[in-house]
């Protein structure tokens, strides 16, 4: 019983995080190139049993170990490493020049104080001094380097080029990874590859749309419906706690006595 208590509990606590993982993805649902993250999970580390002082049994042969393997017993569920969900967001329309979008699987290159990163957002300004950055103030990097926008007129082109006034500044770089390889967050909506140092190659299979955002890639829908199933999945192994810890108060209290 007290292991069908710790079992339940896992279960809560496992819930508990995957409920913290659904309501930060409903806080992005205006987040510009959000991608949401999925709660994995996994199980416990499991007891491996074996069943000693066996050589009085008749079922074990003579000359067999007193251990005999049982198998393994679980110990409940735990958190995994959550994951990003990077399919493409919807395009939304803004008429801001420079506004962008990527469709396909790249990403725009930004120079941070912990080097370059990476992101789908691209509701970008021109700061003061005419370079092209993020909202937040990163600068957004071209074949280059940071671009450096004159007044006039800007043209992006599908492959990324840079017009202003007509003439060619520079070419945004916009990279991919390998298909499959996993991106972590590292805030102010950034992101950088699971794997340290890997360096990514320049995009052939991304288009730039300008005027464009992409919208975040969360669907309110699926994730209110999973929102309440975790709940009452909450809800039951809290009841299994409650119902596992009367049966061995019954058992300690009641059942001890006549024995």
């Amino acid at each position: 019983m007290i292991r069908g208590i710790y079992a339940s509990a896992s279960s809560m606590l496992t819930l508990f995080s995957k409920q913290m993982v659904i309501n930060n993805n409903l806080a992005n649902v205006q987040t510009t190139g959000y991608k949401q993250d999925i709660a994995n999970e996994e199980a416990s580390p499991g007891l491996y049993l074996n069943r000693t002082n066996d050589l009085s049994s008749p079922f074990i042969p003579a000359g067999m170990s007193t251990a005999t393997p049982v198998g393994t017993l679980g110990t409940g569920v735990a958190v995994g490493e959550s994951t990003l969900d990077m399919t493409q967001g919807q395009l939304e329309e803004t008429g801001n020049p420079l506004d962008m979008a990527l469709s396909g699987s790249g990403f725009f290159s930004v120079q941070t104080n912990q080097g370059v990163l990476y992101t789908r957002d691209g509701s970008f300004v021109r700061n003061p001094d005419g370079r092209l950055t993020t909202a937040n103030g990163e600068l957004v990097l071209g074949q280059n380097g940071p671009i450096q926008i004159p007044e006039g007129e800007v043209q992006i082109a599908s492959d990324g080029t840079v017009l202003a006034g007509g003439q060619q500044v520079d070419r945004l770089a916009i990279v991919e990874f390998p298909a499959g390889e996993q991106m972590v967050k590292t805030g102010g909506n950034l992101l950088q590859p699971a794997t340290a140092g890997l360096a990514p190659a320049a995009a052939t299979q991304t288009t730039v749309h300008q005027g464009f955002l992409e919208r975040s890639n969360v669907d309110v829908t699926k994730a209110m419906v999973d929102m309440m199933a975790v709940a009452r999945a909450y809800e039951a192994s809290q009841k299994m706690i409650q119902f596992q810890d009367a049966a061995l108060d019954k058992a300690v209290n009641e059942i001890a006595r006549f024995s």
